[in-house]
This record gives structure tokens, C-alpha cells and sequence, in this order.
């Protein structure tokens, strides 16, 4: 843990101002807390290039599957702390496949990317600007959103009385806005019917599957 901290830190651009400081610190805490919950030694961070401005800070990174999650798992970190979320709820986004599916990656960082003009709610279906290419299924141009099936201690973030460290979060935030994240799963659809979505929610809430539904 300490070595990646190191080169995480060690990567840091120069700040331009306190809460350019506090932002990547405030990820860094987000990390931990996923490495904490997720495990640290399965993984990995992918990194892209080009962002633009507002988004420096989203990172993705893919857990593969251990003994207690038999499944890959995507997740993103940064979002809920840039720039241009700035205004909305705290939110990050996380994906489920059985199989390895590294274009999940892009998927995650489409949805960074594509702030709403209102709020991000569970139930809500959202355009990919552009369908990423090897997704192993004939993926639409619509996504949809989902609470994120996890343990109350993945999803109880930040929470300073149980863990004072979760400040450096918190004041990464607006106003250091201590609201909880709102973690939202990425479902991939059919078709942009809503309302079967909805029908649907329970028995895709229950499979970690990559699969149309």
C-alpha cells in the first residue's frame, strides 16, 4: 500500500491552488478505501490521456475476481472530487463482468466525462456519445444506472466518525461537502425502454454479469 501511495503521490502535478492539493489527496482516500474493501494485491489502474479540462482527476481501475468477489469489477475514482462535477452529488460509477472486459474502462470514463445538465438518479438511461469496440456483446447507445450492489462498508463513504482519515475526502469536496458517494452501477441495454428497465432491476441486481438486459 505504502508503495503505491508513493508513486500515486509522486505523480502528482504541481497544484495551482489548495483545493487542487486537497483533490488529489481526496482521491487518494477514495483509492484506499476501494483497496481496502476491494483488495489491494488484484488491482490495476488504467490511466488515459487527453482528458479535458475539469476531468484530470478520474482514474478507472479493475478488480479481477478473488475468493469473496468471484467476479471483474470496474470501478472509477476521481470523478465525484473534479472540477467539472462541481454542483452535482458526490457520484462514481462501477461495472460488473464475469469475463475480463477492459472496454468497460472506456465505458467508465465516457460516463465521467458527460456531466448531466441535472442529477444522476438510479433508474436513469444515459447516451454513450460513442460505443466502445470489443464490449463481447452488440451493445446500444444506451446505458443504464443502477445503485451499486455492494456492502454497507464499500458504500458508507466518507464517514468521519468511523474513520477521521476520510477529511482529507471531504475537504476535497465543494465547500467540503461531506455527503456520502453515490456509487452507480453500469448496466448494459437492449434498447432505451425504460420502464422495462425498471421491470427488470431486481434480477439484474442479482447477476454480476456484462450481458444485455
Amino acid at each position: 500500500m505504502f508503495d503505491f501511495l508513493k508513486s500515486l503521490f509522486g505523480a502528482a502535478p504541481e497544484p495551482e491552488s489548495p483545493r487542487d492539493a486537497m483533490r488529489f489527496v481526496g482521491r487518494a482516500r477514495w483509492i484506499v478505501h476501494l483497496f481496502d474493501e476491494m483488495g489491494e494485491e488484484n488491482q490495476r489502474e488504467y490511466p488515459v490521456a487527453g482528458r479535458d479540462p475539469g476531468f484530470e482527476d478520474v482514474l478507472v481501475f479493475s478488480f479481477s475476481p478473488s475468493p469473496t468477489r468471484p467476479y471483474w469489477t470496474y470501478v472509477s475514482a476521481g470523478v465525484s472530487i473534479s472540477n467539472a462535477w462541481d454542483g452535482h452529488p458526490p457520484t462514481e460509477f462501477i461495472a460488473y463482468a464475469e469475463q475480463e472486459s477492459p472496454a468497460l474502462v472506456e465505458v467508465l470514463y465516457q460516463l465521467a466525462m458527460q456531466v448531466p445538465a441535472g442529477v444522476y438518479q438510479p433508474g436513469d438511461l444515459v447516451d454513450l456519445e460513442e460505443v466502445p469496440p470489443d464490449l463481447g456483446l452488440e451493445l446500444g447507445p444506451d446505458v443504464g444506472l443502477l445503485p451499486a450492489p455492494e456492502k454497507a462498508a464499500l458504500l458508507d463513504f466518507p464517514n468521519m466518525e468511523s474513520r477521521p482519515e476520510d477529511l482529507r475526502y471531504v475537504m476535497a469536496r465543494p465547500g467540503e461537502d461531506a455527503s456520502q458517494v453515490q456509487l452507480l452501477r453500469v448496466v448494459a441495454l437492449k434498447d432505451a425502454d425504460g420502464a422495462r428497465f425498471l421491470d427488470q432491476a431486481e434480477s439484474i441486481q442479482a447477476s454480476k454479469a456484462w450481458q444485455l438486459f
